[in-house]
């Protein structure tokens, strides 16, 4: 929360972008992943899950946490109440509305992000993978490039994308 405060106080006073991740792939894949949770909606299971590198400390990654927020408001669900971060001593039926949501961690793994939508005889899975690190960088050059025009505020990478 603190550093959130820090974050709004500069941005109005200069344009700023903030993203979980800087990918312009990833940052499609938060477009996408919407879509189709409405038009699956409540007939299919969704699981989030997430891959790094054995060094990465926080898990879930942020990523994957947006990916699980972006589909709980689009089908109108609180996260909080529908998020189960992974299935250990957990001996009850699936229930409709959950969002799992799963962590890997091994090896030199720079990033992976599935998104599965299982259905009753179907299923579609959307991922990412990061091969290595430039495709975070040039995600952050079009940022940088894009924000120098923009007006004073906290920016969201969709506008990046999509202006």
């Amino acid at each position: 929360d603190e550093e959130l405060e820090v974050v709004n106080q500069t941005a109005a006073a200069i344009p700023c972008v903030m993203a979980p991740n800087m990918s312009l792939c990833v940052n499609i894949l938060f477009q996408v992943i919407p879509i189709i949770a409405k038009a699956l909606g409540n007939d299919y299971d969704i699981e989030v899950i997430e891959a790094h590198h054995r060094t990465k400390v926080d898990a879930p990654s942020g990523t994957a946490q947006r990916l699980a927020e972006l589909i709980a408001e689009t089908m109108e669900l609180e996260l909080s109440s529908v998020a189960v971060y992974g299935r250990h001593d957990n001996f009850n039926v699936r229930p409709k509305q959950e969002i799992g949501i799963h962590t890997v961690r091994g090896g030199n793994l720079i990033g992976e992000h599935t998104v599965l939508f299982a259905g009753t005889g179907e299923r579609i899975e959307i991922t990412h993978r990061a091969k290595n690190r430039q495709a975070y960088a040039a995600g952050t050059l079009r940022a940088a490039r894009w924000v120098v025009n923009a007006p004073k505020g906290l920016h969201d990478f969709s506008e990046v994308i999509l202006t």
